[in-house]
């Protein structure tokens, strides 16, 4: 594994005032790297507000945090202006810092998190212009890790506004968002194309053709719809007009668009700017042409009259209404007797657009990476109209057939959540060591790994603080560090509860049982399932090992989620990990380990294993590659 620090993310209130008070009283108080990293490194910040219900983000990047972000209040006076809204609206601040971040690295998570951002459900809007993504430098090969954990700290503090990883690349958004780093095959064909439109606009060409040919996979879409931003970027930066238009023929992807479009606020700005080819046609004249088109998937234009469309040709009369029009074409997916192009017809469009040097042809397979079985059946069907028996294979791709899309997605999100987990614990296995497993501190004990009650582990325990409690005595030298090194920092915590026998944790889980029952009605199966998120059931609790404490601050002693504002628990969240110990049930984490947050709840698991586990902000489940848990409350 590579020895990549945590990122440091911190979140305040948006505004002027929280601003302050955290550069000048919550930052000095903070280690000397966080404050060198947060106060002289460049940064990457995002502005977040809900509206009716949604969220609206701002992503950006700073040398000087504190600096930019104030322009950002000061250019709030400005009504018009997105930064308006951070004083009209309850918003968010996210600080986020690293120790291996410079110009190019910060640039970078900026455009992926605008990116993941736009793909989000809850994101109605991404206030930022166009993304800036960078090609080599150092430290590039580390931008997938930062950012990963980037992401899953900043989703720690909001599952809604920072789905999982999967959820989002999964989504339709995603995969053909304009903000996706493009190959160089893709830079040259969006640069030609973007030439081709600035000349023909400067000289008041009309008619243009550029014609592009790629089979599926090939990054059509996503050039069509990069290609398109960034000219309406283009024309905002230099406060020109531009009528330009994307068009196609395919009601899921137009959705798609549509809300591409809304994501990036060119619908506010501009109107309806996607639409399908007939509505584009019948409410554009030849005697008034736009000054763009963009169509994709042009292989299900219509080449007859059909419904509300009375020509013979859609690309003509697109043509015919725009300066230039911009097709991508996979003749390979015309699937109906109205798109089907005669080769003639294909053929005076494409020397049309070789005659004015404006035929692209893109080669390169960017999605399909199949094995050739699966790739065969693909191509028969695409290519020559074979269907043979669909393929079985163990890895990759599979393919099934549904009758209907809201039962396609209904599996795409459930292929998520099963990758998701998937992820974590192959996530475990290539981080301890097989050797390393079966030793006495790595032990597991939760609700799927219990304790038996007649072969109990034998374990010699020592007194910890007075005598009061008893722990394991191969931990008691850590242990007695950690507190006394707290104590030296000016903290001072106090082990509430270590070792438990048996009889005592079941006496402890009866009477959680109990209090349930009093206090939310809950009897029987639901009660004991509500206790044991929080009490373990006897046989699944740590502290039968004498491998855990729980730990409060001496001016805190209530067992909730209180204790992590307290400073001995920070010290303690921050540094138990030099010791051996971990913070076994962290929050969001309950289905992985079956347990509630609790910061008091402290594991001893080893110097080696701890740093393995703080740094991949993982669970000692997911470092032994131990199947998860998951929420008893969700059974």
């Amino acid at each position: 594994m590579t020895n990549i620090a945590k990122p440091i993310i911190k979140q305040i209130k948006d505004n002027r005032e929280a601003l302050d008070y955290f550069e000048n009283i919550v930052l000095p108080v903070e280690d000397e790297k966080t404050q060198e990293i947060i106060a002289n490194f460049p940064t990457v910040y995002i502005h977040n507000w809900q509206d009716s219900g949604d969220f609206e983000v701002y992503v950006g990047e700073s040398n000087d945090i504190f600096k930019r972000t104030r322009q950002h209040y000061d250019a709030a006076v400005d009504k018009s202006k997105w930064q308006r809204k951070l004083m009209e609206k309850d918003a968010r601040l996210f600080i986020i810092g690293h120790e291996h971040f410079n110009k190019s690295l910060t640039m970078d998570i900026e455009n992926r998190l605008m990116h993941y951002m736009m793909s989000a459900e809850r994101v109605k809007h991404v206030h930022n212009l166009r993304d800036n993504p960078q090609t080599s430098y150092y430290p590039v090969e580390e931008l997938d890790e930062i950012f990963g954990r980037i992401w899953r700290g900043l989703r720690k503090e909001n599952k809604e506004l920072f789905p999982t990883e999967s959820a989002i690349k999964d989504s339709a958004i995603y995969k053909a968002s304009p903000l996706h780093k493009l190959t160089k095959e893709q830079k040259d064909a969006r640069e030609l194309i973007l030439q081709k439109v600035s000349k023909a606009l400067e000289n008041g060409e009309t008619r243009q053709l550029i014609f592009i040919d790629g089979e599926a996979g090939t990054g059509k879409t996503v050039l069509n719809s990069s290609t398109f931003y960034e000219l309406y970027c283009q024309a905002e930066e230099e406060e020109k007009t531009l009528k330009c238009y994307l068009l196609v023929n395919h009601d899921e992807q137009i959705t798609v668009y549509e809300q591409i479009a809304e994501k990036l606020g060119l619908t506010a700005k501009y109107g309806k700017v996607v639409s399908k080819p007939t509505t584009f046609i019948n409410n554009h004249s030849e005697d008034d042409p736009v000054d763009v088109v963009f169509v994709d998937e042009a292989h299900l234009l219509l080449t007859q009259g059909k419904q509300s469309y009375h020509g013979e040709n859609q690309l003509k009369d697109i043509i015919a209404r725009a300066r230039v029009t911009v097709v991508m074409f996979d003749e390979n997916q015309i699937l109906t007797t109205e798109q089907f192009w005669e080769a003639q017809i294909l053929e005076h469009y494409r020397n049309q657009a070789k005659a004015a040097e404006n035929h692209i042809v893109l080669d390169k397979q960017l999605r399909m990476q199949a094995d050739p079985v699966t790739m065969d059946w693909i191509d028969s069907f695409t290519k020559k109209g074979q269907l043979k028996e669909i393929p079985h294979t163990v890895d990759g791709y599979q393919i099934k057939v549904f009758d209907d899309p809201e039962m396609l997605d209904l599996e795409i999100q459930k292929k998520a959540k099963e990758k998701e987990k998937e992820d974590s614990v192959q996530q475990g296995i290539k981080t301890a060591k097989d050797s390393e497993k079966n030793q006495w501190y790595l032990k597991l004990v939760n609700a799927k790994t219990p304790l038996d009650k007649e072969n109990l582990p034998e374990i010699t325990t020592v007194p910890i603080q007075g005598g009061v409690y008893m722990v394991d005595e191969r931990i008691i030298q850590d242990l007695e560090q950690m507190l006394s090194d707290a104590y030296n920092a000016g903290r001072t915590p106090v082990v509430c509860s270590a070792y438990r026998d048996w009889d005592t944790q079941t006496m402890l889980f009866q009477n959680k049982i109990a209090r349930v029952t009093q206090e939310k009605g809950l009897t029987g199966t639901e009660a004991e399932t509500e206790a044991a998120t929080v009490v373990a059931r006897p046989g699944t609790s740590e502290h039968q090992l004498g491998l855990a404490v729980d730990i409060t601050a001496s001016t805190y002693t209530n067992l909730d989620e209180g204790q992590m504002e307290t400073e001995d628990q920070q010290w303690l969240m921050e540094n138990c990990w030099k010791y051996g110990f971990i913070l076994r049930y962290p929050v969001d984490k309950t289905e992985i380990t079956g347990v509630i947050f609790e910061p008091w709840h402290y594991r001893y698991v080893g110097k080696e294993a701890a740093k393995e586990i703080t740094e991949q902000g993982i669970t000692l489940e997911e470092y032994l590659g131990a199947e998860a848990v998951g929420d008893p409350r969700e059974e």
